[in-house]
């Protein structure tokens, strides 16, 4: 999760950089709000990020421990239908 954060991060603080050079925002100003966007989706996408990694382990530990599959094996057929 931290290298996909990592690359949202990165990503949102050029954005942000690029989106206030384009409106006229004197630099020191542009790259401090791109770098605390930066900082703020680091930690958003990491929190995102392992939420949905314990809502997947609570669901599969709870689908194991009742005894139900997510998804049933198919039933393989003896060959082909005929008409």
């Amino acid at each position: 999760m931290r290298r996909a954060a990592s690359i949202v991060a990165v990503a949102g603080f050029f954005l942000l950089a690029i989106v206030g050079y384009c409106s006229d925002v004197p630099p020191l100003y542009c790259g401090l709000r791109a770098m605390a966007g930066g900082a703020v989706l680091y930690v958003l996408t990491r929190f995102a990020g392992r939420l949905l990694v314990n809502i997947m382990v609570d669901e599969i530990v709870r689908q194991r421990s009742s005894g139900t599959e997510p998804n049933p094996p198919l039933r393989q057929s003896s060959g082909p239908r005929r008409g």
